[in-house]
């Protein structure tokens, strides 16, 4: 059982790098492609960038020797200030076809340079406490600056309706872009520096794959394999822990030839209702250190 959450603590932490990961690429995404960038590409950006709101659909899936699992979420964000909101539902299935499933609600809201997390599962509410970077912190050439984030990006495709496009993101200016995140959001997050210094270190290129539309310029659809880049990282997060050496084989076994994909839809552009955090979220949420993946009890 203890494996197993451990097992569950990776497979979440996967998840939320994931989703915080790709969640701002609706619009970095749309940015895009080699023969109209210089043309098209700012003016895409602002327009993107100029969001007030919007809806995503984000489908995990998670594929080991040992299990199988998919996480469905389907979230409304606020833009500034940042505000969100979460329904999550979660299946894992073994190979000998048990399953579990389980559904969490999550909100979300930005304070000054952090977002405060409000988690129900089980029946209780959970508060966490994560970085975030607000637009106070983000230079005056904040497009310019997201714009580095793209690496390459090619047409592959095209529809009567949308453009498909192959986009590599550029993993070292990434990672200068989250550790400035880190460092700016206080002393308490120093811990992570170093976690995010060896998950960076370990990866390798990442390619996604976008849906834009024509007539609005707005990205409706992102996949992602991030097979690759979650074997690496979990590697090089494994070698650095401190669990037994036994416990550790196991991890590794099992994630050595994970298959983990990532499909998001957009929709509901400028037309999500107002977002309001329960009252007894708030009265009521239990603190928990953020580096503390909430499992359900069902898990």
């Amino acid at each position: 059982m203890k494996v197993m959450k451990k097992i569950m603590s990776v497979v979440l932490f996967v998840v939320s790098i994931s989703i915080a990961a790709f969640s701002s690429t609706v619009s970095a995404a749309a940015s895009v492609t080699e023969v109209d960038a210089t043309q098209n590409m700012k003016a895409v950006y602002e327009k993107m960038l100029a969001l007030e709101n919007y809806h995503a659909d984000i489908a995990i899936n998670i594929q080991t020797s040992l299990m199988n699992v998919t996480v469905n979420n389907s979230s409304d964000i606020e833009v500034n200030p940042m505000r969100y909101k979460n329904d999550l539902q979660f299946a894992m299935m073994d190979t000998a076809h048990r399953s579990v499933k389980s559904n969490i609600s999550q909100y979300m809201e930005q304070v000054d340079n952090q977002l405060i997390s409000y988690t129900e599962t089980d029946g209780k509410w959970v508060k966490q406490t994560l970085p975030y970077i607000n637009k106070k912190n983000v230079p005056a050439d904040d497009v310019a600056t997201c714009m580095k984030l793209i690496k390459k990006a090619v047409v592959s495709g095209e529809t009567d309706t949308e453009k498909v496009m192959t986009v590599t993101m550029d993993n070292k200016v990434l990672k200068e872009m989250t550790m400035d995140i880190l460092k700016q959001s206080g002393k308490e997050y120093k811990d992570y520096i170093a976690f995010t210094e060896t998950i960076f270190n370990s990866l390798g290129e990442i390619s996604y794959i976008i849906n834009v539309d024509k007539n609005t310029n707005m990205v409706t659809h992102l996949k992602v394999d991030l097979s690759d880049a979650t074997q690496k990282s979990v590697l090089a997060i494994l070698n650095q822990s401190a669990i037994p050496e036994k416990e550790k084989a196991q991890l590794k076994s099992l994630f050595s030839n994970a298959k983990v994909t990532m499909d998001c839809d957009y929709s509901n552009f400028n037309q999500v209702s107002p977002i309001e955090i329960p009252q007894e979220a708030k009265e009521n949420a239990l603190e928990q250190t953020a580096n503390q993946p909430i499992v359900p009890s069902t898990i």
